[in-house]
């Protein structure tokens, strides 16, 4: 399975948006493989992004509890709709690999661009 950031992005939102005491489900982002949420959910997890819990009787079903002080960290870096398109395309004009140092590094890079007003590549 490949990682795919565009999901990982679509979670830790809709994880935001739930109320305190509130829960995600991997059956919960619409438009998306339930299996496909939970493995990422499971990648988040162990990466420390996020609280979650797991089951895998037949398949694996997540639920996620809340998203980390760096799980927060790393979602202020992709909100940005324009800083989120900078990130991928710099990364991708650059020849890099997204990885969370990556995308938290450029995010960096990106959002200083955007403060100073300065052009970033592929986006108008």
């Amino acid at each position: 399975m490949k990682r795919d950031w565009d999901l990982i992005r679509k979670i830790l939102i809709a994880a935001e948006e739930k109320r305190p005491g509130e829960h995600l489900s991997n059956e919960d982002i619409d438009g998306c493989d339930p299996q496909l949420v939970a493995a990422h959910m499971d990648m988040l997890h162990d990466a420390g992004y996020i609280e979650a819990r797991f089951s895998r009787s037949n398949s694996l079903a997540a639920i996620l509890l809340k998203i980390t002080y760096s799980g927060h960290d790393l979602l202020d870096t992709m909100r940005s709709d324009s800083a989120w398109s900078g990130i991928k395309n710099v990364a991708k004009s650059k020849g890099l690999e997204l990885t969370f140092e990556v995308v938290k590094q450029l995010g960096k890079v990106v959002v200083d661009k955007l403060i100073k007003g300065e052009p970033i590549p592929g986006i108008s």
